[in-house]
């Protein structure tokens, strides 16, 4: 017979596991995104902590990143000048 507190100790850590993925999804996790975003040819998928752009230049706090790459972690969006 299991131990009394190992259900609880399920019930709390899949939670957690689950809170970590969604917290470090884009730029971390590149394949786990919460809205992909297309546009003539420019390509985002935003996260939680950061977005990543293919086919045009993401400005996040006044400096331009690269057309295909990510930026972040950092709290909320800038685009454009």
């Amino acid at each position: 017979m299991p131990p009394q507190g190992l259900a609880g100790l399920c019930v709390s850590v899949i939670p957690v596991v689950l809170l970590a993925l969604v917290t470090f999804n884009t730029p971390y996790l590149k394949s786990l995104s919460f809205l992909d975003a297309k546009y003539a040819g420019f390509q985002a998928s935003f996260g939680t902590l950061g977005y990543c752009t293919t086919g045009g230049t993401a400005v996040t706090n006044g400096t331009a990143a690269g057309a295909d790459g990510c930026v972040g972690p950092t709290i909320g969006y800038t685009f454009g000048q």
